[in-house]
């Protein structure tokens, strides 16, 4: 589907490009999105993307420097496809999700985090560009 289409359907501005962050289903990716929130202003003006955060179910947070919100839904494919590019954490689901479909993507692992790590360096060696 055309992404201009599937962001009217999502809600969004047909021409509004835009980079979206998802950290899945915990508050460990709480930080990811604070930097996002904190980047926002800069992210829109070096990119002229906007920052899209699609937050997890157990994440209750406000930002406030511009970033747009969108809450938990299970169907998160439709904001991927209709972005520019995906921001996320290593989750496998989410990974697998974005390598199968050849969504771009940059991966930002949990610290520390053996799965999220093994998950990242998966990916990378496998022929999906990123």
């Amino acid at each position: 589907m055309d992404k201009k289409i599937l962001r009217l359907k999502l809600g969004l501005q047909e021409d509004d490009e835009f980079v979206l962050f998802t950290v899945g289903g915990t508050k460990l990716g709480l930080e990811l999105l604070r930097v996002a929130d904190r980047a926002s202003t800069l992210i829109k003006r070096e990119t002229g993307l906007t920052p899209v955060v699609l937050t997890g179910p157990r994440i209750n947070a406000d930002f406030t420097n511009g970033l747009k919100l969108v809450r938990f839904t299970p169907d998160a494919l439709p904001y991927f496809a209709a972005s520019s590019c995906v921001v996320t954490q290593a989750g496998a689901s989410t990974l697998h999700e974005v390598s199968m479909l050849r969504f771009p993507c940059v991966v930002v692992p949990i610290e520390n985090h053996w799965e999220q790590l093994a998950n990242a360096r998966k990916l990378k060696n496998t022929d999906f560009q990123f």
